[in-house]
C-alpha cells in the first residue's frame, strides 16, 4: 500500500512539474498582429484587406487579426441594412478576424441588435470593464490568452468611460442594465497576466491619451492596440516601455505589428501602418460581396440639390438644426458636433446615401420647455462637461457667445435671437435636441424633457425635399471668446 501511495505521489509531483515546465516554456518565434479600429461601417476596401491577410498568413502562419472597436455607424449600406450591422460582421468573418474589443458605437443599434451581430461573429469580443445587470447582452470575458507557435499572448480589453456620465459615449437608453468601471482604476487587477504570458497586449477602445495613462498604470504591457480617438500613429509611440498603436479611422489604413520572441522573451516590437489606397491586390470574392451591399439603387435616390458647398461641420449642423425647427415646430434646436458625421458637402445631388452619411444615428427628437437661464446652463454644461468636451453646440433659432477665462472655464453666456434681440427672461421656449444629448447631458432644468415619435433623419429628409435646393448659412451662430 505504501509503495502504491508513494508511486501515486511521485506521479502527481512529476505531472505538476511537467505542467509548470509547459507554462514556463521558452519559444522563439515572430508573431504578426494585423489590426484596425473605428471602421464605422466602411467596407469598400475589405477585398484589399482580405488579400493582404492571405498574403501575410502564407508568409508567416503566426498571424493574428484583431479589431479595437467601433464597427458600426458611418455607412448607410451597413447602418440601414435590414439586419443592421450585418454586412460588416459578415465581412470581418470572411477575411478572418480573430478577436475584438467593443467600442461605444457597438451600442448604437441597441443591445438586442448588438447581441444578434455578436452571435453571428466568428471572432470573440472581450472587455474587462463592463458588467451585466439583467441586460439582454451576454457578458464578455475580460481577457483572452491565445497560444501561437508556443507563444502565449494575453489580450486585455477596456472600453472608454466618460467620467461625468460613467458610461461610454453612447445614448444612455442603449446602455440600460449595464455597469461600467473606470479602466485605469481596474487595470492593476490584471497585472498578473504578464506572468501567465510571453506577450501582454492591451486591446482597447480608450483613446490615445487614456492609452498613454494605461501604459503608466500597467508597465507590464508590451503593446497597446487602441481605438476611439481616431489617432493615426504611423509607427506607434512608446510610452513607459509600451508601444501604443492606432490606425486612424474609417478603414483608411490598418496596422502591422511584428513581435520577435527569443527564448520566451520579447526582444523587439515594430509597428507600421499600411494605407489601403496603396494596395493593388484584392480578393475578388470579397469585392463581390462588398458590391452587393454598396450598389443598392435605393441609396442613390435623390432628395434634393446642394446649391453651394457646405465647408464645415458647423454649416452642416445648422442645416440639421434648421430642419428640426422647421419640421418639428420647436423654437430653438441644438445638435452636438459629434452628431454631425460629415465635415463638408459639395455641390451636387443630396441622396439617401448622403442623408444617412450625415446622420447615421437616426436619433429620437426630445423637446424641453426651457427659460433663458436654463438654456445658458445647457450651453455652459456642453462646453465644460459634456462627453465630447469643449463643445460649442450648433444652434437654430438662437445665437450665442460663450465667454471663458484663461483657465478654460465658462465665465458667462450671452444668448440672443437671430434678429439680435434678447430673449424674454420670463418666458419658456420650446427647445429640441437629439436623444443622445437628452440622455447624456446632465444640465439643470425644471422640465425633464419629452421623447417624441419624431426621428432626426426623417425630419431632415422631409426638410430637404421641401427646400429642393439647400445652401449653407455661412454666418457663425456661436462663438467662444477668451476674456483677457
Amino acid at each position: 500500500m505504501k509503495i502504491k501511495t508513494s508511486f501515486k505521489c511521485g506521479f502527481i509531483a512529476a505531472f505538476f512539474a511537467l505542467c509548470i515546465s509547459c507554462s514556463l516554456s521558452s519559444p522563439t518565434a515572430e508573431i504578426v498582429i494585423l489590426s484596425t479600429n473605428d471602421m464605422h461601417g466602411n467596407i469598400k476596401d475589405f477585398g484589399k484587406l482580405a488579400a493582404y491577410i492571405e498574403k501575410t498568413k502564407k508568409e508567416n502562419p503566426n498571424t493574428y487579426v484583431v479589431f479595437a472597436g467601433d464597427a458600426f455607424s458611418g455607412n448607410v449600406a451597413v447602418d440601414q441594412h435590414p439586419m443592421k450591422g450585418h454586412p460588416i460582421i459578415r465581412l470581418m468573418n470572411e477575411v478572418g478576424f480573430n478577436l475584438a474589443t467593443i467600442g461605444n458605437h457597438e451600442f448604437d443599434y441597441g443591445q438586442d441588435t448588438f447581441s444578434k451581430r455578436r452571435r453571428e461573429s466568428h471572432f470573440e469580443y472581450i472587455c474587462a470593464n463592463v458588467r451585466n445587470e439583467k441586460s439582454p447582452l451576454p457578458m464578455f470575458e475580460p481577457y483572452k490568452i491565445v497560444n501561437i507557435a508556443g507563444v502565449k499572448i494575453a489580450f486585455l480589453s477596456f472600453i472608454q468611460i466618460n467620467p461625468t456620465s460613467q458610461q461610454p459615449d453612447a445614448a444612455s437608453h442603449n446602455l440600460y442594465n449595464l455597469k461600467f468601471e473606470d479602466a485605469l482604476k481596474l487595470a492593476p487587477k490584471y497585472k498578473y497576466l504578464k506572468k501567465e504570458s510571453n506577450v501582454f497586449i492591451g486591446l482597447t477602445h480608450l483613446g490615445y491619451e487614456t492609452d498613454s495613462l494605461l501604459a503608466l498604470e500597467i508597465p507590464e504591457l508590451d503593446l497597446i492596440i487602441g481605438g476611439h480617438s481616431h489617432t493615426r500613429l504611423d509607427t506607434g509611440i512608446w510610452v513607459n516601455h509600451t508601444l501604443i498603436t492606432q490606425t486612424g479611422a474609417k478603414m483608411q489604413a490598418f496596422g502591422e505589428t511584428r513581435i520577435k520572441i527569443e527564448n520566451g522573451k520579447v526582444v523587439s516590437i515594430k509597428n507600421h501602418l499600411i494605407d489601403l489606397d496603396s494596395l493593388t491586390d484584392s480578393n475578388k470574392g470579397i469585392d463581390s460581396i462588398v458590391h452587393t451591399y454598396l450598389d443598392n439603387p435605393y441609396f442613390d435616390i435623390i432628395l434634393g440639390k446642394v446649391g453651394s458647398n457646405f465647408n464645415s461641420t458647423a454649416e452642416l449642423g445648422y442645416l440639421m438644426t434648421d430642419a428640426l425647427v422647421d419640421q418639428a415646430h420647436v423654437q430653438i434646436a441644438f445638435i452636438n458636433p459629434g452628431g454631425v458625421r460629415m465635415k463638408e458637402l459639395p455641390v451636387g445631388n443630396f441622396s439617401i446615401r448622403t442623408l444617412y452619411t450625415l446622420d447615421p444615428f437616426g436619433n429620437v427628437l426630445y423637446t424641453y420647455n426651457l427659460n433663458p437661464a436654463e438654456i445658458r446652463g445647457l450651453l455652459k454644461y456642453a462646453y465644460e462637461k459634456a462627453d465630447d468636451g469643449k463643445t460649442a453646440l450648433l444652434p437654430s433659432g438662437l445665437n450665442y457667445k460663450i465667454f471663458i477665462n484663461n483657465t478654460g472655464t465658462v465665465d458667462s453666456v450671452a444668448i440672443y435671437l437671430p434678429s439680435q434681440q434678447p430673449l424674454d427672461e420670463n418666458k419658456d421656449y420650446l427647445v429640441g435636441m437629439n436623444s443622445y444629448m437628452a440622455t447624456k447631458y446632465q444640465f439643470i432644468s425644471r422640465d425633464k424633457g419629452q421623447a417624441t415619435t419624431l426621428i432626426s433623419t426623417d425630419l431632415l429628409r422631409t426638410y430637404i425635399e421641401k427646400k429642393k435646393t439647400i445652401i449653407p448659412d455661412a454666418k457663425i451662430r456661436q462663438e467662444v471668446i477668451v476674456k483677457k
